[in-house]
């Protein structure tokens, strides 16, 4: 028995294969069905968020707070009628302070709760997270400012995914 063949005439061929290459290098940020835009699309449902708590003698050592942090973050969300203490999903903010040396590691997720992740079981799953690395110096403005860079990052990438969703609030 001979195998399966189907014959494609030559012209055919390359505009198959110019297809393919848009399908897969043509997608756009806009794109539904970009990672980004799917991860963060959630018909501009509002967040709560949770600041991983510094260790005690890190917060004492740079003058950073943890009520500090917490209190931009809520100004950013309520700026952009995205908090609410009770919602479904919250932002997760960790500096994540070295012990030795003056490095940092400011990084952001956001957490879905999902009704069924498997089994009949629910609970928080990470859909986008973000961070950096640097170098503060003891400087706790510059760390604050790094995650409040990221969080106006975030806010705007939200924002823009749920536009329509947000501009009927």
């Amino acid at each position: 028995m001979k195998p399966f063949q189907v014959k494609i005439p030559s012209n055919t061929r390359s505009t198959l294969f110019a297809g393919l290459l848009s399908l897969t290098f043509g997608a756009q940020a806009d794109d539904p069905m970009d990672l980004t835009h799917r991860n963060l699309f959630a018909l501009c449902a509002p967040m709560n968020f949770i600041v991983e708590p510094v260790k005690e003698h890190l917060s004492r050592k740079i003058g950073l707070a943890d009520e500090v942090i917490e209190n931009e973050i809520e100004t950013r969300l309520r700026a952009a009628h995205l908090y609410n203490a009770n919602a479904s999903q919250y932002l997760s903010v960790n500096l994540n302070l070295s012990d030795s040396g003056d490095f940092f590691g400011p990084s952001l997720s956001l957490n879905r709760y999902v009704n069924d992740m498997g089994f009949g079981i629910g609970g928080f799953v990470t859909v986008w997270n973000t961070g950096t690395v640097g170098m503060h110096d003891g400087n706790s403005k510059h760390i604050l400012n790094t995650v409040t860079l990221q969080l106006d990052k975030f806010i705007t990438n939200y924002l823009r995914v749920n536009e329509m969703e947000c501009s009927h609030k």
